[in-house]
């Protein structure tokens, strides 16, 4: 049964035309995965990472596998394929965009030097810059252009929190989306607590990062300089 959903999987991407002939070993595996990510059930993700992953990707558990794959179609809608970034034999970079806001996104997708050429890394990185960005003449429009994103996203369900934009000192904008809970079917609101979890790191690494362009510490700096 996962055979089946494996070669279903890989017919369809072969029929639309998404496999170049041209392509690279990590282009391939990175077309695939694209491929997968917009149309494969769970079974058929389990049939590929079987069939087409190794190294430590491979000893990952399945849920992990199926979890990353299905999420982001469900937070994408699915991803267009608009060009290769830069590629080798075993790296590839791909420039897609996601169906559900237009953003872009590059996907990485690291492959074995050796064929069958195993997927052994899968990760995403920030797109380039692609020229100037389309200016906002007022704040208004930067309110509008705010409202109607964040809009499309509670509507395919994608998102749920508190919004805040501000400019010197002054609120722009503020709304709260969503459930705060949805075993008590409890709204968020401007003022919801919510947990930070890892997002803690990032205050850290920019609170660490300010205090060595005031020349305070060093990157190099080793914690039994501040803790002994």
């Amino acid at each position: 049964m996962r055979q089946s959903a494996l070669v279903s999987t890989l017919l369809a991407v072969l029929s639309s035309g998404l496999l170049a002939q041209t392509d690279g070993p990590a282009v391939r595996r990175a077309r695939e995965i694209v491929a997968l990510i917009n149309a494969s059930t769970p079974a058929a993700i389990s049939a590929y990472v079987d069939s087409a992953f190794g190294g430590q990707m491979k000893g990952m558990p399945m849920d992990a596998h199926i979890g990353f794959i299905m999420g982001q179609r469900e937070q994408s809608r699915g991803l267009d394929w608009v060009e290769v970034l830069d590629s080798s034999p075993t790296r590839a970079t791909a420039l897609l965009s996601r169906r559900l806001t237009g953003d872009p996104v590059a996907l990485i997708v690291g492959v074995d030097a050796a064929a069958p050429n195993r997927v052994a890394l899968i990760g995403q990185r920030p797109p380039p810059a692609r020229g100037a960005e389309p200016k906002l003449a007022s704040d208004d429009e930067v309110v509008r252009a705010l409202e109607k994103y964040l809009g499309v996203l509670v509507q395919a369900d994608v998102f749920s929190g508190a919004v805040l934009l501000a400019k010197d000192g002054k609120v722009l904008f503020s709304h709260a989306y969503g459930l705060a809970n949805r075993d008590f079917d409890a709204p968020n609101k401007i003022d919801t607590k919510f947990n930070l979890g890892s997002m803690n790191k990032m205050f850290t690494s920019v609170a660490i990062a300010q205090l060595v362009e005031k020349g305070k510490l060093s990157f190099e700096d080793p914690l039994s300089k501040f803790m002994p």
